[in-house]
């Protein structure tokens, strides 16, 4: 089967939409080459997992170490099959295990295999989570806990205790049941995203933008209202440029400055002033801030550059609107692209526009920038133009203000992702279809009104809370144990040696305990560190993109 050469965006694949529970899941691992789409681009998330794609896919997640070249003792597997190196790495670390010298690469995974072998991932990378609260009590509370098979025990206790499986709504764990392609993605996502890099999963089901910042609560397009934004739970945020008369790029939605712009003592201007007639250093005198009350006084026009740095400091992912009106030459947006480049933002930036020449200059700098054209309603020739500004390694999307049910069912019948474009009623929110992918508003958060898939907490966190309990309690219990055995006596500091000589001599003791029951576990793995991640195979080596650009 013919597999594409990149990372698969949502919107190329064909068979998940946003509505769908495992939507975000799917997203992330496609994202990252953790799992792919067949060359139709459908990820078929109701097909059985098998054991060949569910080993390749841990191998890719642990940076495809080198293997060594040892032969494969297998009767069902060649020396070259596509997931080899896999399967060598598998049998190698103790990640996998085999019966009657059988793999079986084409059946489907069984929940309590994936367990077993997402388990001894976990031992191999060094990441214990809740081993040591395992008690065989755990997984009782299942009314099928009784079929989990002996061999696979600790496995889906270790999982169930993490939050990894949970059961189904009749309290069954189905260890025997066959695992999907989208319960695997879900799976994955939520062990890399506790366990492994928390906060690497973006859980929401569709992309909430903030049109100029959360200019409710803060002035429009300033510094603090996308600092808001982000306090407000926003990752996403628009901005207007436009360009001062010494082609300085400001945040600005109009070239007339009067509607937010006054005097330092608070008074209106008292006539019109445009951004385009003044220089950047005139327009520091006006405050931007204060028509919103006093706590604003003294904001000033923020230029591009302070932006950008500030959407890279807060993370937040800019979307950057291009006005034709401004007067924007290729010369001043190749400045936009230079700052955004240099702050390493180029793949987390959105360039939209009503005007094609400027997304098509952007995609000519840069294959991979993502691109949106804003249009009024959608028409033959919009439709053409996104078709136009695709390459194989972009995302382009309509940005729409006609997004109802026929403007839906034309982006999905010519593949065109469509976001919508301003959306400010709760109700309407509710009322989209689940094709589109973004919506652009003044204060509604789409994925807080919007059904979106559970986090869960991250292993790292709970565990070190919970392991520093543990020793707590413990040195507690033998420092009395220590007291109880010397009591008190005149000379103090023979009475305190010899209690921390006991606490050391009972530390050690438990010490020893400890690693005796996770010796077996570990499997020969305690201590051994991850290779440093490598390239993928599929992937070749990119010489970076130049900007030398054919407009200029």
């Amino acid at each position: 089967m013919m597999m594409p050469s990149h990372a698969v965006s949502m919107a190329e694949c064909k068979d998940v939409d946003r509505g769908d529970w495992y939507f975000a899941a799917v997203r992330y691992v496609l994202a990252e080459d953790l799992m792919s789409v067949d060359e139709e681009m459908n990820f078929h998330p109701n097909d059985p997992m098998t054991r060949a794609m569910f080993i390749q896919t841990l191998y890719t997640m642990a940076g495809t170490p080198k293997v060594k070249d040892k032969k494969l003792k297998l009767k069902d597997t060649g020396e070259y099959d596509w997931y080899s190196d896999a399967l060598r790495w598998g049998d190698q670390n103790g990640i996998i295990f085999f019966e009657k010298k059988q793999f079986r690469p084409s059946d489907a995974i069984t929940r309590e295999e994936q367990a077993y072998m997402v388990y001894h991932y976990a031992l191999y990378r060094g990441k214990f989570g809740e081993y040591n609260n395992l008690t065989t009590n755990d997984i009782k509370e299942f009314k099928d806990y009784t079929k989990v098979s002996d061999w696979a025990e600790t496995a889906v206790e270790w999982m169930t205790v993490n939050g990894y499986y949970r059961g189904n709504e009749s309290k069954k764990l189905q260890p025997k049941k066959e695992a999907t392609r989208g319960e695997t993605a879900l799976l994955i996502a939520r062990i890399q995203d506790s366990l492994f890099d928390p906060g690497c999963v973006d859980w929401s089901s569709v992309k909430s933008i903030n049109h100029g910042g959360y200019n409710f609560a803060a002035p429009i397009n300033t510094l603090p209202a996308f600092e808001e934004s982000a306090k407000q739970g926003y990752r996403y945020v628009e901005t207007d440029i436009r360009l001062t008369k010494d082609r300085v790029p400001v945040l600005l939605h109009s070239d007339v400055i009067n509607e937010y712009a006054r005097n330092d003592d608070g008074s209106e201007l008292s006539e019109e002033v445009r951004i385009s007639d003044i220089s950047y250093e005139d327009a520091l005198k006006y405050d931007f801030g204060i028509f919103m009350g006093e706590k604003y006084a003294g904001t000033r026009l923020a230029t591009f550059d302070e932006y950008i740095e500030l959407c890279k400091k807060k993370k937040l992912h800019p979307y950057i609107e291009l006005k034709s009106e401004t007067g924007l030459t290729f010369k001043d947006l190749q400045k936009l692209i230079d700052k955004v480049q240099a702050e390493d933002m180029l793949d987390n930036v959105t360039w939209i526009s009503y005007t094609t020449g400027y997304l098509d200059y952007v995609r000519n700098c840069y294959s991979k920038a993502r691109l949106g054209l804003i249009v009024d309603e959608i028409q033959e020739k919009s439709l053409l133009q996104v078709k136009a500004l695709k390459t194989e390694r972009n995302e382009v999307f309509l940005n729409s203000l006609e997004h109802d049910d026929a403007a839906v069912a034309i982006c999905k019948e010519r593949d065109i992702p469509l976001e919508a474009w301003v959306v400010d009623d709760v109700e309407e929110v509710k009322s989209l279809d689940p094709y589109i992918s973004g919506i652009t508003s003044d204060n509604l958060i789409a994925d807080q009104i919007l059904p979106s898939m559970p986090k869960i907490k991250g292993i790292s966190e709970r565990s070190t809370v919970t392991f520093t309990a543990i020793g707590a309690v413990l040195f507690l219990a033998l420092f009395i144990l220590g007291l109880i055995k010397f009591p008190p006596v005149p000379n103090r500091r023979r009475l305190f040696r010899k209690t921390r000589q006991a606490v050391n001599r009972q530390m050690t003791a438990a010490g020893k305990v400890v690693a005796a029951s996770l010796k077996n576990a570990v499997m020969r793995r305690d201590g051994v560190q991850l290779p440093k991640r490598k390239k993928r195979k599929n992937q070749t080596e990119e010489k970076p993109e130049v900007f030398d650009n054919p407009y200029l």
